[in-house]
């Protein structure tokens, strides 16, 4: 008997309000609602990528210590050029670019062999987008 493999991981994100993370992940990343709980949980997704935005009011998210541990999301995308093209039209005042990102003008190729580039919403949340390159 063969033993059962991964398919893929949802990351769960803890916010203690979810109405700009809820706009963030729906207006600026392009992602649609597929499941909310008022107030507790919004479940996001596109593509094959979901996202479980939940309300923890323990989570000090406005502390420096957050901001230099908060979450990082990457998401793997088969055009790395078009996504930022999208990114870019979606935030045109570039509030959401990360400024490595911004710094580098779009999207740079890593070490580790991946084209990379990000945006952060108002918790320090940085969603990673890359391009493994072939």
């Amino acid at each position: 008997m063969s033993e059962p493999q991964f398919i893929r991981s949802v990351m769960g994100v803890p916010y203690t309000d979810l109405t700009e993370p809820k706009r963030f992940f729906t207006e600026q990343i392009g992602m649609s609602i597929e499941h909310e709980e008022a107030g507790k949980l919004v479940v996001v997704a596109r593509g094959n990528v979901k996202l479980h935005l939940f309300k923890w009011d323990e989570i000090a998210v406005d502390t420096e210590a957050f901001k230099m541990t908060a979450p990082v999301i990457r998401i793997e995308t088969d055009d790395i050029q078009a996504m930022w093209r999208e990114m870019c039209e979606r935030d045109p005042e570039g509030k959401h670019i990360h400024p490595r990102t911004k710094s580098k003008g779009g999207p740079e190729l890593r070490p580790w062999r991946a084209w990379e580039f990000g945006v952060s919403d108002e918790n320090n949340v940085l969603v990673l987008f890359q391009q493994w390159e072939s």
